[in-house]
């Protein structure tokens, strides 16, 4: 007779517990972009990364973990052997330098191929129209590359791609439970190099987990909106606008010791494509909303440029600029599964010395960009995944996995390769049919070049899915 009053006070203080406990997973926060606490949160409270396992509780690990290691599975298609030989996991160059450079890498938000008048010489276009006017220029007095593909299709998948060489497949591993495992990254070797490290995202802190992300990976200083301190440049969604926050980015640079590593994450090319004002009355005429904020991001990367080169550092320094992901396609030629993927990879510095003038059509992927600024940086030790697109090693074979969820998607030689996520072969097409229409598989018996494609990429699935499992991304 005394289970009444019981069950009103259970339902009591279930109510009263609830929104406590929804609040308590998504960290107090319901702004845009900030997604609920992950195990890699606990990377901003923990001095060194060999300490977040002692800030996480079991519970909370199991719980936010469970499920997120869908698409990693161990592989057994060949041999060690065969792996070293031809996929090349570890790295090492030998590059020698007289003084370490710094170095400065703008990540451009969803900024792909199609936007970029040098990544469009020969696609032969119909009335063609560039909306980077300022970056088409810094990249014919520096050195770019035009046949790179990208490994993400997300802004944390671009992140962990260029600053630890990390590709995503059906998973990204930076959304996975092994997350918070060690990784080879370029803060990392970087700070062990003597740099100071530095990323920037003028987004609220918090959003994609982008602070936990960089602070794991061994950047030591994060600034987003919070650091920024003004919302009169607030855009009203993600974050702070673009040339404001890029000025804030040469400020703080200016305070850091040589050598240095500085990341920026640009913002206002993510949707909903909103152009501050008084700009939004000259860049009003593109084609489709994207066009307007990509050019506006174009110009405040020329007033970032225009304020640096001013400064004493500038002259030893290289500029690394690469985008995250593509986004919208307007052109049909970038309408083609293949073609979608396709992004700029721009190298410059006013020093011809460090970066000298030219362009390359090598096939490469965003990956690349972490080993190539590990080289220019002199690192002469052993790491692993990608290759650096200027050390010129005949042993290493240009290749870009192109990110599909649904398959692994290899570009290597004359051919790409579609493997479903058993490894078994779904199609192999001319590298040229970027649509992959013409379907070659019935050749693979006759072709050599073709079955050491698939080869390859199985060894390549079977190594890295190895690694991320038993831990062995250092």
């Amino acid at each position: 007779m005394h289970r009444k009053p019981y069950f009103i006070t259970s339902v009591v203080v279930l109510v009263l517990l609830a929104p406590t406990l929804i609040f308590g997973i998504r960290g107090f926060s319901f702004k845009k972009g900030v997604i609920p606490l992950t195990v890699m949160d606990a990377s901003k409270y923990a001095r060194d990364i060999s300490q977040v396992n002692v800030l996480l509780n079991t519970p909370f690990t199991i719980l936010r973990t469970m499920g997120k290691n869908k698409g990693f599975k161990e592989f057994k298609f060949t041999t060690e052997d065969y792996i070293t030989q031809n996929i090349k996991p570890i790295k090492q160059y030998h590059r020698n330098i007289t003084k370490q450079p710094n170095i400065v890498v703008i990540i451009l938000e969803g900024m792909g191929a199609e936007y970029f008048g040098v990544m469009n010489q020969n696609t032969h276009i119909p009335n063609y129209r560039t909306h980077t006017p300022f970056l088409d220029s810094l990249a014919q007095q520096g050195f770019y590359f035009t046949n790179i593909y990208a490994n993400s299709v997300h802004s944390i998948e671009g992140i962990s791609a260029v600053t630890a060489g990390m590709p995503t497949f059906q998973t990204a591993w930076v959304r996975s439970g092994y997350a918070q495992r060690k990784v080879s990254s370029l803060p990392e070797i970087a700070r062990s190099l003597g740099y100071q490290t530095l990323f920037a995202h003028g987004a609220t802190n918090g959003s994609m987990n982008f602070d936990g992300y960089t602070h794991q990976i061994g950047y030591e200083t994060y600034l987003g909106r919070t650091e920024f301190n003004d919302e009169r440049y607030y855009n009203g969604s993600w974050g702070i606008d673009d040339e404001p926050f890029l000025q804030y980015f040469a400020k703080n640079i200016n305070q850091m010791k040589r050598p240095f590593l500085a990341t920026v994450f640009t913002l206002s090319s993510h949707g909903p494509y909103k152009v501050p004002e008084p700009l939004n009355k000259r860049f009003n005429t593109g084609d489709m909303p994207m066009h307007n904020v990509v050019e506006y991001a174009d110009y405040s990367i020329g007033k970032f440029f225009d304020t640096v080169k001013k400064e004493d550092w500038y002259t030893n320094t290289i500029f690394a600029i690469i985008p995250d992901h593509t986004t919208e396609d307007y052109y049909d030629y970038y309408k083609q599964k293949i073609a979608h993927h396709r992004l700029p990879i721009i190298l410059f510095s006013p020093n011809k010395a460090l970066i000298p003038q030219g362009s390359s059509d090598v096939l490469g992927q965003q990956i690349d960009i972490f080993p190539t600024l590990v080289d220019l940086m002199g690192y002469q030790k052993p790491f692993r995944l990608g290759r650096s697109l200027l050390a010129n090693k005949a042993d290493e074979t240009p290749r870009a996995f192109v990110t599909n969820t649904q398959f692994y998607q290899l570009i290597q030689g004359n051919f790409i390769y579609v493997l479903d996520l058993q490894g078994e072969v779904v199609g192999v097409y001319a590298k040229d049919d970027l649509n992959l229409t013409h379907n070659l598989k019935d050749q693979i018996a006759h072709n050599e070049e073709m079955k050491k494609g698939i080869a390859d990429l199985r060894a390549f699935m079977q190594d890295f899915m190895n690694r991320i499992i038993n831990d062995k991304l250092q």
